[in-house]
């Protein structure tokens, strides 16, 4: 695969950057051909499937364990990922914005399907629409941190 390459000094020896942003307890991966990470040449090389791969190589690569996951997969890629889910017992937590007009139909599907979101409070955020991360990330920490 022709890729187009990081300079090497941007990473401590991997090939996929993440955002340190000075959070002893939080990493932000760039995803293959984003930011700083590496740039694989061939479009076709860009699919869910090879974004996935990566990601769980870069966490297998810094050996981390007991983590909280925060993801904003688009409904597409959920999809994907369906049949697992089913069977996933750890919490799950939704958040989901107040004026969310676009996932927000999935909110009780998702509740229903995976047993760790099931009699969970789903806290919404609000003043946000589906840009919530960027439009509220303070309020939005803090629903993460209630898992704990």
């Amino acid at each position: 695969m022709d890729i187009g390459r990081t300079p090497d000094e941007r990473f401590d020896d991997l090939r996929m950057h993440d955002v340190d942003e000075g959070q002893p307890d939080g990493l932000v991966p760039e995803l293959m051909g984003f930011g700083r990470s590496d740039k694989p040449v061939d479009r076709a090389a860009y699919t869910y499937e090879s974004h996935v791969a990566c990601t769980g190589e870069w966490l297998d690569q810094l050996g981390l364990a007991d983590i909280t996951l925060f993801a904003d997969p688009p409904a597409s890629m959920l999809s994907r990922a369906w049949a697992g889910l089913s069977a996933f017992e750890k919490p799950f937590l939704t958040t989901f914005a107040a004026h969310e007009d676009i996932t927000r139909a999935f909110e009780q599907v998702v509740q229903e399907h995976i047993p760790g979101a099931r009699d969970r409070s789903r806290p919404t955020v609000p003043d946000a629409g589906h840009f919530l991360q960027q439009q509220q990330p303070d309020l939005l920490v803090e629903a993460i941190l209630s898992l704990a």
